[in-house]
């Protein structure tokens, strides 16, 4: 066994999502499910550029929810 090389994770050439992006996929996930079930259609749809609006902007979240 001795000289033989053990493969690192980079010679694997497969990544592993981190816990964070996975968490954030859930909570991306679960927030759809919750606009749907309160009936926030307009919002649901209007999501993604309402965020993209509030990064650019730079506000908080206090800010981008008002």
């Amino acid at each position: 066994m001795a000289g033989q090389k053990q493969p690192s994770t980079a010679d694997a050439g497969t990544t592993i999502p981190s816990a964070e992006a996975v968490d954030i996929a859930q909570l991306v996930e679960d927030l759809d499910a919750m606009l749907t079930r309160l009936r926030l259609v307009a919002i649901h749809e209007q999501l993604d550029p309402l965020l993209e609006d509030a990064a650019r902007r730079e506000l908080n979240l206090r800010e981008a929810l008002a």
